[in-house]
């Protein structure tokens, strides 16, 4: 995977920063990014006469180029033109696609706010649980959402959050049940421990269930990904309780942090 400049990545990181606090609707594209509102948000300076020229030259189309080339979500349509909501024709081109198929940017818009982007950004330092509790907007979890298939949707800024507060003082995600975190071999990029949804989004409502950021996270639980599949692996069907877990894998004896 070829590296991202650092305008580009500046972009991305914008973007997915925009899709952890909610901003944008995949169905309202009155709530994407402008072009001269992205050039305000990086602190840059507008290079010709059109701000979407600009922002091309100076990381967008750098971007753009890499997501294509690593077959990650085309996240650069959210950024749009404000005056018809629609991304520039080199969003097309790059991406090989027809002007203005709005068919298949609709799909990537959905993609690139439904995606993990962890490993290719940084995380804010972690919350407490008070200050999370302090938070007014509600995690709205497990709303059906359609795709190619549908899928339950997960809110980044609960995974965001809820990264943060797992993280133990040295920087690592442990599994709860048997204690492993990635290994300091600088082999292994990304979060391996993934984020257990304690009440099964499958079993939701419909329209998902309204909590607060707090609740929400601790409806969370970090595990690695063996013990994550021993979990959904239970003779019969359905899964183990994280007790149950415990008491059927036996400890790494992995050393605390």
């Amino acid at each position: 995977m070829g590296s991202l400049t650092p305008e580009a990545k500046a972009i991305l990181q914008l973007l997915v920063n925009c899709i952890r606090e909610g901003r944008f609707l995949p169905d309202n594209e009155k709530s994407f990014l402008g072009y001269r509102e992205a050039h305000r948000d990086l602190g840059l300076e507008r290079h010709g006469f059109h701000w979407g020229g600009s922002l091309t030259q100076q990381g967008l189309e750098s971007l753009a180029v890499w997501l294509r080339e690593n077959s990650l979500p085309a996240i650069t349509g959210l950024i749009v033109d404000q005056k018809d909501f629609r991304p520039g024709k080199g969003y097309y081109e790059i991406n090989d696609r027809p002007i203005d198929d709005r068919n298949w940017w609709s799909d990537q818009v959905r993609k690139a706010i439904a995606f993990n982007w962890s490993a290719y950004v940084e995380d804010d330092a972690a919350p407490s649980m008070a200050e999370l509790a302090r938070y007014e907007q509600a995690v709205v979890e497990g709303k059906l959402n359609t795709l190619e298939v549908e899928v339950r949707s997960r809110c980044e800024a609960l995974r965001k959050r809820a990264r943060q507060y797992y993280r133990s003082s040295n920087g690592k995600l442990r599994c709860v049940v048997c204690g492993w975190s990635k290994p300091d071999n600088g082999m292994i990029s990304g979060d391996i421990v993934e984020l257990h949804h304690i009440r099964q989004l499958a079993n939701l409502p419909m329209d998902g269930v309204r909590l607060t950021l707090a609740e929400a996270v601790e409806s969370l639980a970090p595990l690695c990904p063996c013990c994550h599949r021993i979990l959904h692996s239970r003779t019969g069907g359905g899964h183990f309780t994280l007790e149950k877990l415990k008491d059927i894998v036996p400890s790494y004896l992995a050393p605390p942090g």
